[in-house]
């Protein structure tokens, strides 16, 4: 049985011996205690003393326990009865009985009690102590030792000037004099005096030196204010000492402006000791007016609300306050956010003006550290004063416009000027400043200004450790192309080469994963081209925080990998009316797009719902689809919407009036201008021409009995142009020939350089031309030229046109025919990129006179209706 002492191993010392006498050797039984929680905390010291009107910092020495199962962050002490003639807190916040604070808390110095400035000697508040296993003390009391301080009422205030200058109403006036033992006040040695003529009594003048004592007789704990400054020149590097220790470390000041020092400092010797030296810069401090009221006199301001709000760095708090003097000043100050609208321009810091009940509102930009911040709030005379400790969450997103000073900022980010550098009290910031540009009348703050550099460059952004994010960059110039413009963040690419127009703007996107350091590091470079790299706007989203976008499944079967058909790709996201998805695709071509500032396509957010119309693919494939909010605020990806396959060749018959169009074929009519939606079309009109239906030397009549032309030359010359995968190659087969005529010399040219000339070809003679692997230049449109390079005949004819991913070689249709010369697969002449030969066609007779004549009978009729201009290639 263990003895319950507070030990973790024991053990007892054996031999084992057997009938025989042999024994083992002594061995021990180790035994592991396993600790119990059952001894109870034992309060130590319980004792203090404090002038009257005092606030004592609580630390061990005055208020202690100890328990051997249990730390100081486990003890917990917890108030009985609150002290009846002052104020026990906890960071600021008053603590009532049934509330509790832990001995860690208590050695850091956040316990603090302050006495009320009553006549009292004593004071006390209960409490006991309890460790995590329930055991407590009995309660016990912390005995409060009040000492007697100033009397309450005792108002000095002095204004320094000279023997002429104005006394300010209620002050007595100083003129640089040596203490005196029957006025109870004065320098240790004479002050400098002096008069600027301004309109306020306690500003316009005042006493100067290098390092001089101000001496005065009071009592107890006093609350001092001091008002420092010149109307007329910079003050600087002022130290001041109260009662041999420091107060403020560097007061400075500019011309015309004044700061307002205050402290409580406790006087045991009946008389205080303001020291005033100037340690450096511009010669002399200077001094305006000093208030002493003992520190009970000070009237409580309350501020309200506390938070918690998000450290954003940009949105604004109203904080209220109430318990200043009537129609006072009041100096509103914060270590962090930033206090806005100051009414007294020649006090340094920010003040706001109570009313009449002593009332009165501040604003606050909040910061981007999140954290405790004390607000501080005192009545410029000293008369009365408060805090307010509010509580800043760190955020999930930043918006950042980066700005050029005085250019404007996009609502809902925060401004970044290209001289901010990234500290430790600065999150954002750049490694070295860079250089910023204003466009002026662009389109929104964001996209007009920017940053810019030459060399590489890095900007930093403190975020929340261990967590992922969604990083979106924007990238153009409104008056400059950009080019070869690179981005990593936290060094990994999500840029590739970036470049824009002028007027054009690209969006950047990539995941982050931020480790411990809690940093996102975004670089920058120029790789080549123009010599700059710029960045608008940067927009960084926790990843749980996007607001997802989903995206509505199209199909459940596989649909025609046509090249051609336009789908609609549907989607919803709980964002505004108005908010701009940037949609992606990986096959396919989106064919939606109302933000032209912006590369790629941009939809809009209509009741919670987005669409786009999608050219489908010309390949088997699986599209990946994607949404970005353009503020970064929203982000959805999908695969598994729809899926293409099927369709390897897309083929093309031009057509006149009959639009007599061979099956498996898409009608193309000389009007037909190519356009996204349709995904097809001609550049400029070429002209139609039409033969009858009988007498060919082919099966496939209803391709080859029309067709387009034109003449020969360049001005003849006419594009095709068909959409395919950006940069994409594809094979071309194109089919020509005329039945009532000989055709020579007609050129195919592609985008990507390759030339064909087809075969001579006799009346009612037909051939292909082929060109493999054509490359589209990036732009999805893949442009065929067709011209008449002279020879017998002066025009080119082109029948139809197919086009298939290369790999996938296009093949005509299934027709058959016992002629020679149906088609490239039935035996008929082709030509290859680069290769012509005239002489591989054999020559075929024309029609019979007769037939002929009546096919040129019907023609008459048809020009009699639609004009001859339509189709002169027959009055050849």
């Amino acid at each position: 049985a263990h003895d319950g002492s507070n030990t973790t191993t024991d053990a007892f010392t054996f031999t084992v011996v057997d009938p025989a006498g042999n024994s083992t050797p002594a061995t021990d039984l180790a035994l592991t205690i396993t600790p119990v929680d059952d001894d109870a905390p034992v309060v130590g010291n319980h004792a203090a003393t404090l002038s009257e009107g005092q606030t004592l910092v609580l630390a061990p020495a005055h208020l202690s326990a100890t328990d051997a199962d249990s730390d100081d962050a486990a003890l917990q002490f917890t108030i009985s009865a609150a002290p009846a003639h002052g104020t026990l807190s906890l960071n600021g916040v008053a603590l009532a009985a049934g509330q509790s604070f832990t001995q860690a808390q208590l050695v850091a110095g956040d316990v603090r009690y302050a006495h009320d400035g009553s006549n009292t000697t004593t004071d006390a508040f209960t409490f006991t102590v309890v460790d995590p296993a329930g055991n407590s003390t009995p309660a016990t009391d912390l005995a409060l030792t009040i000492t007697p301080g100033g009397v309450s009422g005792s108002l000095e205030q002095f204004d320094f000037g000279n023997a002429t200058s104005p006394v300010a109403t209620g002050f007595t006036a100083v003129i640089g004099e040596v203490f005196d033992v029957a006025r109870g006040y004065g320098w240790a040695q004479p002050a400098g005096t002096f008069t600027r003529n301004g309109a306020d009594a306690l500003l316009t003048d005042g006493n100067f030196g290098q390092d001089n004592t101000f001496l005065v007789n009071v009592v107890g704990r006093q609350h001092v204010t001091l008002t420092l400054g010149d109307e007329s020149f910079a003050r600087d590097q002022v130290r001041i000492w109260a009662e041999g220790a420091v107060v403020a470390p560097l007061v400075t000041t500019t011309p015309g402006e004044f700061a307002i020092v205050e402290f409580d400092v406790d006087v045991a010797d009946g008389q205080l000791a303001l020291r005033f030296e100037d340690v450096g810069g511009a010669p002399y401090f200077t001094l305006n007016g000093l208030t002493l009221r003992p520190a009970v006199d000070v009237q409580p301001i309350t501020l309200q609300p506390a938070g918690p709000f998000v450290a954003d760095g940009l949105t604004i708090d109203t904080l209220s306050g109430s318990g200043a003097p009537p129609n006072a000043l009041v100096t509103i100050a914060t270590k962090a956010g930033t206090v806005l609208d100051d009414v007294a321009s020649q006090y340094d810091g920010v003040q706001v003006q109570a009313d009449a009940t002593g009332q009165f509102s501040a604003r606050v930009r909040r910061p981007l550290t999140a954290g405790a911040a004390t607000v501080t709030a005192s009545a410029i005379n000293g008369a009365a004063e408060g805090a307010l400790e509010i509580t800043y969450l760190a955020p999930t997103s930043y918006h950042i416009d980066l700005n050029t000073a005085g250019s404007p900022t996009q609502p809902g980010y925060l401004e970044l000027l290209p001289t901010t550098l990234h500290t430790a009290s600065s999150p954002i910031g750049w490694d070295i400043a860079v250089s910023a540009f204003d466009r002026g009348g662009a389109s929104g703050p964001l996209i007009q200004d920017g940053h810019y550099a030459s060399g590489a460059r890095v900007l930093r952004v403190n975020v929340p450790a261990n967590q992922t994010y969604l990083v979106s960059l924007t990238l153009g110039d409104a008056s400059a192309r950009r080019d070869h413009m690179a981005v990593r963040v936290n060094g990994v690419d999500v840029s590739g080469d970036v470049s824009t127009s002028a007027g054009e703007f690209a969006r950047v996107t990539g995941f982050a994963t931020v480790d411990d350091a809690g940093l996102i590091e975004i670089a920058i470079e120029d790789l080549a081209g123009d010599l700059y790299w710029v960045l608008n706007g940067v927009d960084i989203v926790r990843a749980d925080e996007l607001e997802p976008v989903t995206f509505t499944r199209l199909s459940d079967q596989p649909l025609s990998a046509d090249g051609a058909t336009v789908d609609t790709i549907t989607g919803s996201v709980n964002l505004p009316d108005g908010t701009l998805l940037t949609v992606t695709t990986t096959q396919g071509v989106i064919l939606s797009d109302t933000s032209p500032a912006y590369q790629g396509a941009q939809v809009p957010v209509t009741n919670g719902s987005f669409s786009f119309q999608l050219r489908r693919p010309a390949i088997d494939a699986t599209p990946e689809f994607s949404a970005t909010a353009l503020t970064g605020e929203a982000y959805g990806a999908a695969s598994d919407i729809v899926s293409y396959e099927g369709v390897t060749t897309r083929r093309f018959d031009f057509n006149r009036h009959s639009n007599d169009t061979e099956p498996g074929f898409t009608s193309v009519r000389a009007g037909q201008i190519y356009n996204d939606t349709t995904g097809h079309g001609w550049q400029s009109s070429p002209f139609e021409f039409e033969r009858g239906t009988a007498g060919y030397s082919v099966n496939t009549v209803s391709l080859h009995r029309d067709g387009a032309w034109g003449s020969a030359g360049a001005t003849g010359a006419k594009t095709f142009v068909v959409s395919v995968l950006p940069g994409s190659a594809s094979d071309v087969l194109v089919h020509v020939g005329d039945r009532n005529f000989a055709r020579d010399q007609i050129q195919v040219q592609t985008e990507d350089g390759q030339v064909a000339i087809a075969p001579n070809t006799a009346a009612n003679q037909f051939t292909a031309v082929q060109l493999f692997h054509v490359v589209d230049d990036g732009d999805g449109r893949l442009e065929i030229t067709f011209s008449d390079l002279g020879g017998t005949d002066a025009y080119w004819v082109v029948n139809g046109l197919e086009i298939s991913a290369s790999g996938n070689a296009a093949r005509p249709a299934p027709l058959s025919s016992s002629s020679t010369s149906a088609s490239p697969a039935l035996g008929a002449s082709t030509a290859s990129a680069g290769v012509s030969d005239s002489d591989s066609a054999p020559a075929v007779p024309q029609l019979p006179a007769v037939q002929r004549k009546k096919e040129r009978e019907e023609t008459d009729a048809f020009f009699a209706v639609f004009g001859e201009q339509d189709d002169p290639i027959d009055l050849l």
